[in-house]
């Protein structure tokens, strides 16, 4: 059995404003697992080709990003998603916390293996020019030079954030919301 902690809201909200929320945080929540989804039907379907071409190609740093990408983004993902949809109990503050910020280094580290396999393919495409090299490189430092001044500024802020658990996952207004306001606006526009 698993039991959930509802951390008290610190404001009054309007019924309206909260049965919208919870509408807007199910979608989320089905977009979410849909994504999940579909990255593992990716990977199921070109398991084969995997087999083949990767598997039995000798070890260089390319195939270990390539692997990297595949297999820890699917592991990571997973995770993300195992909490979203509850399945995880959350204790206190500070759990939800330390989830807002693993969620970020999840997040980066998905994101960063990408880019790191479409740099390479970039930097081999312009033969490994000097002036490439040194232009993706530093583009890319800045990149992620801003992504981690992203997760230093999530986790400080994110202990004086409100923070709550609907469901057993931690939630904050944010990504619900957003995501809501861009499926009816979304709506909104393919119904005209």
């Amino acid at each position: 059995m698993i039991h959930h902690t509802v951390l008290p809201l610190p404001f009054n909200i309007s019924p309206h404003f909260l049965v919208e929320f919870m509408h807007d945080l199910a979608v989320t929540r089905y977009v979410a697992v849909a994504g999940c989804v579909l990255l593992f039907y990716d990977w199921l379907i070109t398991l084969d080709d995997e087999i083949t071409y990767i598997w039995p190609s000798r070890w260089s740093s390319t195939k270990a990003i390539f692997l990297l990408n595949r297999y820890v983004n699917l592991g990571l993902q997973l995770a993300v998603e195992v909490h979203l949809i509850g399945l995880t109990p959350v204790k206190s503050h500070s759990t939800c916390v330390s989830y807002i910020v693993g969620y970020g280094i999840t997040v980066f580290i998905s994101l960063a293996s990408i880019h790191v396999l479409v740099l390479l393919r970039t930097w081999i495409v312009w033969q490994r020019r000097r002036a490439v090299t040194v232009l993706l490189g530093v583009i890319y430092t800045l990149y992620a030079l801003v992504c981690v001044g992203l997760i230093i500024h999530a986790a400080i802020t994110a202990s004086a954030t409100f923070i709550f658990d609907i469901n057993g996952s931690c939630t904050t207004f944010t990504a619900p919301i957003l995501v809501g306001q861009i499926c009816r606006q979304y709506a909104a526009e393919s119904s005209s």
